[in-house]
């Protein structure tokens, strides 16, 4: 997505604000003190009940998982890509492809398996009705060795309001319409080695960019605009940036909350191997219970002609419970 440096105001946020009994430059307060909020789950999850994730499909939290090996090998079609192709996404675009080359499976005998050699956007999707306030989304990711680096790669969530489109990018959230969430990196800080940091790319009510803002887990937030505003709150932990390695799997999770209307108590965070890498509470993305998360999706897209970008997705679980990485095989 291109990036429009103008700082823009919506109208629709400030009648949110003002049908919440709230004055027009009032913020709304955390519903919970620092001391109160909710510790996050680590390392066993879910998978640790199924070892090799055999039987996590029927687990009851459980609500989308792939773990490819139903799939044909080969290009999946764009469109109803589970009619054609016998897989548990409703949707697929760019040329997503089902490898079962064994160098670039996480597990068992296939994975998906997404490139581009210039602009393109290219995944797969699932619509989710009538859609959850809180879910957990894990997968396995494996960079191609010489990945440069997308301009957006990896698991998202996203809520959308009736009519509105999976793809509407640089328009804000006004607590009604839509709210998004990927786990994502940021490609574009000089000087750090590819893929870039993992971050939070994050579509909310309090964004001061209409392109949406990226979180790091250190708490700068892009654009720089944000950096010193304490959206976070005072519960906020800062961690350590993180770069992932390229050329082997890492097992990435995320979580997003959606808030009570009119309470700061969203929630995104995420985990990689299991381990507790991000928090960002005291966040709101709608002002009313009917805007819920409604779809999710895994791809990559790029806007740039700077080389081959190609990287591999294993074992995806989405659950309303923490899920953690897939425990071994007895």
């Amino acid at each position: 997505m291109s990036r429009n440096p103008l700082r823009c105001v919506s109208f629709a946020i400030l009648v949110a604000l003002a049908g919440s009994g709230l004055a027009m430059n009032e913020e709304p307060r955390s519903s919970l003190p620092p001391t109160m909020l909710a510790r996050l789950p680590e390392h066993r999850g879910l998978a640790a009940r199924y070892p090799g994730d055999k039987g996590l499909a029927a687990d009851p939290a459980v609500v989308l998982a792939d773990d490819v090996e139903s799939s044909a090998t080969g290009m999946l079609p764009d469109g109803l890509a589970a009619e054609q192709q016998n897989n548990p996404w409703d949707r697929a675009w760019g040329g997503a492809r089902i490898t079962d080359d064994p160098e670039h499976v996480h597990a068992g005998h296939r994975a998906l398996e997404f490139s581009t050699n210039g602009p393109r956007a290219v995944g797969v999707g699932k619509y989710l009705s009538p859609g959850f306030d809180r879910l957990f989304f894990r997968y396995y990711i494996k960079y191609d060795h010489a990945f440069p680096g997308a301009h957006h790669v990896g698991g998202g969530m996203k809520a959308r309001a009736p009519g509105l489109p999976d793809a509407n990018p640089g328009v804000k959230p006004d607590g009604t319409n839509q709210f998004d969430v990927l786990l994502d990196h940021w490609s574009f800080d000089p000087g750090v080695p590819p893929p870039g940091h993992l971050v939070a790319y994050v579509y909310h009510m309090d964004q001061q960019h209409k392109w949406g803002e990226q979180f790091y887990p250190s708490g700068k937030t892009q654009p720089g605009v944000n950096a010193a505003r304490g959206i976070f709150g005072p519960s906020f932990v800062p961690r350590k940036d993180v770069v992932p390695v390229r050329g082997r799997w890492h097992c990435y999770e995320f979580m997003v909350q959606a808030n009570t209307p009119g309470q700061r108590d969203g929630r995104v965070a995420f985990w990689i191997d299991g381990h507790l890498a991000a928090d960002f509470p005291n966040l709101r993305f709608r002002s009313v219970d009917a805007l819920k998360i409604n779809r999710v999706n895994v791809g990559m897209y790029e806007s740039r002609h700077n080389g081959f970008h190609r990287v591999w997705i294993d074992d995806v679980v989405v659950a309303a419970a923490y899920i953690g990485p897939m425990t071994a095989d007895r």
